[in-house]
């Protein structure tokens, strides 16, 4: 497909990332051809956006962590409905052309990507995340006898007043010469969101969940960003609402002292003292180069090839489907064969050659066989990697173990998808000693049970994780009927209809519900007139008939839409959507 859908490919991809609610609204709109283009998104989406005055966003429930006394918390999280959506990456694009409303290279989140990349508004959290590792490293060799002092900002976003976040917005469009609908836009997002908080009872804040929040914070924090900067002589460093300090203990200490008067501007507040990380320089550069290790590296490799081989042999597509289920392997394979038929020969050539490094020799190399062969000893290495961070597990320093958990869920979150029923139940019984990899836990426990009881009561992301990987077999799922009851009707709701999105099969709960209504189908005239403006506009874009769900869940958007995996996705923690 053309650059002409580079929009709705980025907008597509942004929001797949946190939720299939989010994806499949925008598929109904992009349904039509018009709604593909970008001088569509551009100028009616904006304006219609620009118009609006009610907000239609989708309030969910994501794990977050269990409390000390067990009890599971959850993050609200806010989905645009889908013109929200589309005029929000237009916009953010936008921004991306005027420096002025770039993070500054200290701090190293929701970065802008190319305005040409499809992948969505934003570079993904580990490129940043790197970047601040080598550089707090690079700062440690220079401090001696020093130490990393980390600190956070206590609930960010619900922290910023929304009156505050328009006056930053309005700052720093007064300061660049951004295009007069543009800035009326961001206003208008902004207001919706203030609008939503009054709607629900609750102070006005900025929402977690639209990616424009994520510029906000940023605006916001930019000047405070530079005042530390220049205090600690470059040796400051911010992700999202995570900061890290590098000088010798009395440098931090009075750092942090500055950074908590700064904050306090802005009625926002780190979280209290013995919450703080410390680590010496020394310790934290054994480990400065665990980025730079090859784990994952079969991983990446068997993902490429089998994408590859799916838009090079499209009509291949349910054959490898098949033959992965008969190894177990519980990889969704989306269907490109629409998007490549959309293509000429000539734009397909062209892409193998300029865009992706191909060639009909290397596709060509790749079969059934291939892939098959390739999931194997990725299991392996997998589970290799997976033994030996266990072996390391015992009598670790904090910060040992702070470097040991994201490389434990980088590798089970990959091996959930080779790995047996019988197989699944010891590696959880093997991570229980580790209360940061819950949800992981719990989603093993789950795939190989069948029993999600528990992965409804964390929410739509565990419940979504769990659900593709299901999916792939065409599995029949149970769970307390009793318990589920206790829980919030809305997260009910929504858990089971994203059961219902992916065809799973579970037992029988009364509940009138219109998302899961939206979910089964029918669509009915009754719910394109909902007085929930998300599920209304959803709704109409779908149009009164059978559900599309089953198909535009199977099929892919766009030959650069990413391949969704929801079970690396969702079980990756944030603070922030």
């Amino acid at each position: 497909m053309p650059n002409s859908s580079l929009l709705a490919v980025k907008t597509l991809n942004q929001y797949r990332k946190r939720d299939v609610l989010s994806y499949l609204g925008l598929r109904y709109y992009l349904k039509n051809v018009s709604a593909k283009k970008c001088r569509w998104i551009r100028d009616v989406s904006t304006r219609l956006s620009s118009c609006q005055g009610e907000a239609s966003y989708l309030k969910t429930f994501h794990f977050k962590e269990l409390s000390e006394s067990g009890a599971i918390t959850h993050r609200e999280i806010y989905l645009p409905a889908p013109n929200e959506a589309l005029s929000e990456t237009a916009l953010l694009v936008e921004l991306s052309k005027h420096s002025i409303f770039h993070p500054k290279p200290y701090v190293y989140s929701y970065r802008f990507t190319e305005e040409s990349d499809k992948s969505g508004v934003f570079n993904p959290y580990f490129i940043g995340y790197k970047e601040r590792q080598a550089d707090i490293a690079n700062a440690c060799w220079s401090v001696e006898n020093g130490m990393v002092l980390i600190t956070d900002i206590k609930k960010f976003y619900p922290s910023i007043h929304t009156d505050l976040a328009i006056q930053v917005w309005q700052k720093f469009c007064q300061k660049s010469d951004l295009e007069s609908k543009f800035e009326l836009l961001g206003h208008n997002l902004l207001n919706r969101q203030q609008h939503s908080n009054a709607s629900l009872k609750c102070e006005p804040s900025l929402l977690t969940g639209p990616a424009f929040s994520h510029v906000i914070a940023n605006l916001l924090l930019d000047s405070l960003d530079e005042k530390m900067h220049n205090i600690t002589e470059g040796k400051y460093f911010r992700y999202v609402d995570d900061i890290a300090f590098v000088g010798n203990p009395h440098e931090c200490k009075k750092w942090r002292e500055i950074l908590v008067e700064e904050l306090s501007e802005f009625n926002l507040e780190l979280h209290i003292g013995d919450k703080d990380f410390e680590v010496t320089c020394e310790e934290w550069l054994e480990g400065e180069n665990d980025f730079e290790s090859s784990l994952g590296l079969s991983w990446v490799a068997f993902i490429a090839d089998v994408k590859r081989y799916l838009i090079a042999k499209p009509h291949r597509q349910k054959l490898l489907s098949k033959e992965f289920l008969k190894q177990n392997i519980r990889l969704p394979i989306l269907d490109y064969s629409n998007v490549v038929n959309e293509s000429n020969n000539l734009e397909r050539f062209q892409d193998w050659l300029n865009k992706y490094n191909w060639s009909f020799r290397a596709v060509n190399k790749i079969d059934v066989d291939h892939l098959l062969k390739q999931a194997k000893l990725c299991e392996t290495a997998l589970l290799e990697q997976f033994n030996t961070l266990l072996e390391q597990s015992d009598d670790l320093t904090i910060y040992q173990r702070k470097r040991l958990i994201p490389k434990l869920r980088y590798v089970s979150g990959r091996v959930l998808i080779f790995a047996d029923d019988n197989l699944l139940l010891e590696l959880a019984k093997k991570l229980q000693k580790f209360p940061e990899l819950q949800l992981i836990t719990a989603t093993m426990k789950a795939i190989s049970t069948k029993d999600v009881t528990e992965i409804i009561a964390m929410g739509v992301n565990a419940t979504q994780a769990v659900s593709q990987i299901l999916r792939a077999k065409d599995e029949e799922v149970t769970f307390n009927i009793d318990k589920i009851r206790a829980l919030d009707n809305k997260l009910i709701e929504q858990c089971l209809a994203i059961l219902t999105l992916n065809e799973i099969r579970f037992p029988n709960y009364d509940v009138d519900s219109e998302i899961i209504t939206l979910a089964k189908g029918p669509v009915n005239i009754d719910i394109m007139n909902s007085s929930d403006l998300f599920i209304k506009e959803v709704a109409s874009l779908h149009g009164v008939g059978d559900s599309l769900n089953s198909y535009l869940m199977n099929t892919a958007f766009d030959r650069d839409e990413d391949f969704a995996l929801d079970i690396i996705n969702q079980l990756q923690q944030s603070s922030h959507a």
